[in-house]
């Protein structure tokens, strides 16, 4: 069995609740933890406070990072996707302190240090619940204005929140809303749900059939084989609650907000060219970057796709003056 620089039990038993009082005086334990995961950015940016612990979202308790800094432009909610967790998130992560914000990261119930059965959920709008109960903490705690930023699974929640709790622009905690390929309808869904209807009666999960979902292939190699938080099932409930997600997303009002959409052409992983149509149909005038030749896994990409669309985000969030 392959070792790790840190234990993952210690890590997930040992977390304590997060204050913001001070920054963390890390463990050994949970040093290596950052370390490995290359987000131990209160080491490698000047100025960068590294807040680290969980706030319950009942039932679960949600693991969370802050990272703070003076003068803040304001403060980025980063969701990750299915599968993932937050220690994947060092690229964006990084970028977005790089432009002047505090970043609030967090592993959704079920996924990284978080509690939960591994990558499986009852209802979409728990996610929505986690992500409310970090918004409530950081009330009057992290200066305004708030934004927002979702891979795949993450753009889900983030499009759930908003449309279940029916925003637009006036209203909307946030200014700016970036959605990495946002998932609403996965590859070929219709015969998953044919293949869902028909299993489940008899599992509870799947095997995960990892897949090549980035051009950077050492991020493949990682996810494969060198990262002890990935779940090795695919949850039949998980894929119940998004079967009953798309129904209500797709069903769904017009909101009056413009999210940025970045896709990637080569995605195999959700149905893009649908989604894209159903995201115009709920959003006014989304600003998309289609890239041609990126897959899935936006965040981890490779170098060059992602200083492109970190180019285009840029602009977006710290405009020249005119």
């Amino acid at each position: 069995m392959k070792t790790f620089p840190f234990s993952l039990e210690q890590l997930q038993q040992g977390i304590r609740p997060l204050l913001l009082d001070a920054p963390i005086q890390p463990t050994a334990n949970e040093q290596a933890y950052f370390s490995y995961y290359g987000i131990d950015f209160a080491q490698e940016l000047s100025d960068v406070e590294h807040f680290f612990g969980w706030l319950e979202s009942t039932p679960y308790a949600i693991a969370c990072h802050i990272y703070k800094q003076p003068d803040a432009k304001g403060c980025f909610y980063l969701l990750h996707g299915y599968y993932d967790h937050i220690g994947l998130y060092k690229h964006v992560i990084k970028f977005l302190l790089q432009l002047g914000f505090n970043v609030f990261a967090f592993d959704l119930p079920g996924h990284g240090l978080s509690t939960g059965s591994r990558a499986s959920i009852q209802m979409f709008s728990e996610y929505e619940g986690a992500l409310s109960t970090c918004l409530q903490f950081a009330e009057n705690k992290l200066p305004k204005p708030w934004h927002i930023i979702g891979q795949s699974t993450g753009g889900a929640v983030i499009i759930d929140y908003l449309q279940r709790n029916q925003f637009d622009v006036m209203t909307s905690p946030f200014q700016y809303i970036v959605l990495l390929a946002p998932l609403v309808r996965p590859r070929a869904w219709r015969q998953s749900l044919c293949a869902y209807f028909l299993l489940k009666p008899f599992i509870r999960q799947l095997k995960r059939r990892f897949t090549a979902n980035s051009t950077d292939l050492s991020f493949v190699e990682f996810i494969r084989n060198e990262d002890p938080l990935q779940p090795i099932n695919l949850s039949v409930d998980w894929v119940g609650a998004l079967h009953h997600w798309i129904k209500e997303i797709e069903g769904s009002d017009k909101s009056s907000l413009s999210p940025v959409i970045i896709q990637g052409e080569q995605d195999t992983t959700v149905d893009w060219q649908h989604n894209l149509k159903v995201l115009d149909k709920i959003f006014t005038q989304p600003k998309k970057l289609i890239l041609p030749s990126a897959k899935h896994h936006l965040v981890n990409e490779s170098e060059a796709i992602r200083q492109r669309y970190f180019k285009f985000l840029r602009e977006h969030l710290c405009p020249k003056p005119a």
